[in-house]
């Protein structure tokens, strides 16, 4: 099948704004958060952001007439949803605290028709009760007092899903339940309970457990197949590290990546004779995504990011790889996914950003050949306004190969200021070509962004991760110090008539990326003038023991895995052993419910500075967590960072 696409550049319900190069462009909320059809067609439902809230729209395709909106009361969000059938809806609900400015969820699972008719919690600690919508009458005597996610669609039923959940006062590491829940009564039906905690289970078709695999208390992978109502151990001598992005196909096959010659590459595995093969593999980058029919859950093709995007198609005469190969050809500037479809393979969404453009909405129709533009994520933002991205490479100190992106401003500068924009995690974790709003709110404030993929972050094989273990402190910052330097440099040559621009760069980043900040600028007093640090650590000692992590083994363990436990080691690694050589002003940025690093990291730093009489600006929210949510508080941060990185480069 061929496809001759017209590219139809009509916009539903595109809101058209004057450009302003201001931090409020993007400190604002994405307008439309993920979109998706019906299984026959008839209506397209939209997750969309609307007076600070996250609520649910149905629109009737064919008029794009509004058909019903689902919102909860003053603090309640829609989390995720998938159509079920038709006609029917499911999705999560979180919740806003009063003492929290971020979400949090308590596992209900709500479903709707798409004209609003039969509302029903579904499962959840409400489920069953008589209610209107959005306020509690009564409470059921058999609510589940549990935290439930949807696991998979069934896509053999039109009335039931597959969930798993755990009893409320439990973590992660607890074993979970997976049962089938019926999406108009409420009615479950257990199926099975996984061997360990913190694991993932994939089902086929029918809805019957295949295949699971998660982490065990001593932070060991462990995998195990189903069968015959039991689960079984599976690859118990393996030396299989990582297994991610797993999907199951109508054919019983489980498609996943796992590392092969150091790089994450696909695999599949056979059901019930457990045949694994290898499909494909690059020689440079990761695999980051599959390519998958959304209607049938075949994989066709893989896709990367680590440089500019690529696709590569294990099935090319495959008729769902020749429509996304057409796509692309049509949209070449984009990364493209197909996210959601008809389930007479006629109509597609199609899911496209780049560098410049964020997330945007097509929906093609393989009859017309006509691919619409729908929606665009944030309407506000001007894709020609913003700064080009591109993939770079350097030569750290060792002679290793470490890779970046720079951003560059969309309008000539008279002066070249870089800001090192350091990302957190570490581990796993990457820069990639795609939209980065904070990258081009530096870029269109005149700065240059570099952010360097320090050895230890994803994307670029499994040597190049592990390289990092145990050196936050060391290999890490030599990495983000020789980058910095290197650019500067090649800056300079590029024009032999700049005078000397030794220090003109600053250091930000949030978490580890907030770490790095102010490590990197004590061990390279000559190479920045200023740091921005927001919800960073700086006494990794004391992290240890207070991060909410720490609290569940399996996670717990391989963080001391890679980061290290031993007091000594880590006292060496953090900022404050060493504040007497930090020299340049810092602006510490935090937020008070921070669990994942505690505010008290936060308080460590300025107290300590103050102590030393050493110049710092200081941000904190009360009610923010582990980033900064409420958009009038990125607003007050980007704008203090924009201050602060003026008054000091």
């Amino acid at each position: 099948m061929s496809y001759f696409i017209k590219l139809v550049l009509l916009v539903w319900v595109f809101i058209a704004s004057s450009w302003a190069s201001n931090v409020e462009t993007f400190a604002k909320e994405a307008k439309y958060k993920a979109l998706k059809i019906s299984p026959d067609g008839q209506y397209l439902a939209a997750k969309m952001n609307h007076d600070n809230k996250d609520i649910l729209v149905v629109i009737e395709r064919s008029k794009m007439k509004l058909v019903h909106t689902y919102q909860f009361g003053e603090k309640g969000h829609v989390g995720d949803f998938f159509w079920v059938n038709d006609d029917r809806l499911v999705f999560d609900k979180v919740q806003m605290r009063g003492w929290h400015e971020n979400p949090v969820t308590y596992g209900e699972i709500y479903a709707g028709n798409a004209d609003g008719s039969e509302q029903k919690v579904i499962f959840g600690f409400s489920a069953g009760s008589k209610k209107e919508y959005g306020s509690l009458r009564t409470r059921n005597l058999k609510s589940d007092l549990a935290f439930g996610e949807i696991v998979d669609l069934k896509r053999s039923s039109d009335d039931e899903i597959i969930i798993a959940y755990r009893p409320w006062g439990t973590d992660i590491d607890t074993s979970t339940t997976i049962a089938n829940l019926n999406v108009y009564t409420g009615k479950k039906s257990i199926i099975t309970r996984l061997p360990v905690g913190n694991m993932n289970v994939k089902v086929n078709e029918l809805g019957e457990p295949l295949y699971a695999v998660g982490v065990d208390d001593d932070g060991y992978l462990k995998e195990f197949v189903y069968n015959k109502q039991s689960w079984r151990p599976f690859r118990t001598e393996s030396t299989i590290s990582t297994i991610v992005t797993a999907t199951v196909s109508n054919k019983n096959t489980l498609t996943y990546l796992a590392y092969h010659s150091d790089k994450l590459s696909v695999f599949q595995l056979q059901f019930p004779k457990l045949t694994n093969q290898m499909l494909f593999s690059h020689e440079k980058y990761d695999v980051e995504d599959l390519i998958t029919d959304p209607v049938s859950g075949q994989v066709v093709g893989a896709s990367l990011l680590s440089g500019y995007p690529e696709y590569h198609y294990f099935e090319p005469e495959h008729r769902f790889a020749k429509l996304h190969s057409t796509i692309t050809s049509v949209l070449p500037q984009y990364y493209n996914q197909i996210v959601s479809a008809t389930k007479d393979n006629r109509l597609y969404i199609v899911q496209s950003q780049s560098d410049q453009q964020p997330t945007r909405y097509f929906l093609f129709d393989t009859e017309s050949n006509k691919l619409t533009s729908l929606v665009h994520s944030k309407p506000w933002i001007q894709a020609a306004k913003m700064g080009n991205r591109k993939p770079v490479e350097f030569t750290a100190r060792d002679g290793s190969t470490v890779y970046a992106v720079v951003t560059e401003p969309p309008t000539k500068q008279d002066e070249v200021k870089v800001v090192t924009l350091v990302h957190g995690g570490p581990f796993g974790v990457y820069d990639d070509w795609l939209f980065d709003t904070e990258a081009q709110m530096l870029a269109s404030h005149g700065f240059t962004v570099l952010q360097i993929n320090y050895r230890g972050s994803g994307g670029y094989g499994e040597q190049y991760e592990d390289a990092g273990i145990r050196k936050l402190s060391t290999l890490m910052q030599h990495d983000i110090v020789d980058g910095t330097k290197w650019y500067l440099k090649a800056v300079k040559l590029k024009d032999e008539s700049k005078q000397s621009i030794k220090a003109n760069a600053c250091i930000m980043g949030w978490s580890f990326g907030g770490y790095s900040a102010v490590m990197s600028s004590i061990m390279a007093p000559d190479v920045f003038r200023c740091a921005v640090t927001a919800a960073g650590y700086y006494d990794a000692y004391r992290l240890s023991s207070t991060a909410d992590y720490t609290n569940i083994d399996s996670v717990n363990t391989v963080a001391q895995g890679l980061y290290g436990d031993d007091k000594s080691e880590l006292l060496k690694a953090s900022p404050v052993s060493y504040l007497n050589d930090l020299n340049v002003p810092v602006l510490i940025a935090h937020g008070g419910q921070d669990k994942r690093i505690p505010v008290e990291q936060a308080h460590l730093l300025k107290d300590k500075l103050e102590a030393l009489n050493k110049p710092y600006d200081w941000f904190y929210r009360e009610k923010e967590g582990h980033g900064f949510y409420n958009e009038k508080n990125r607003v007050a941060f980007y704008s203090k960072v924009i201050e602060f990185l003026n008054q000091h480069l």
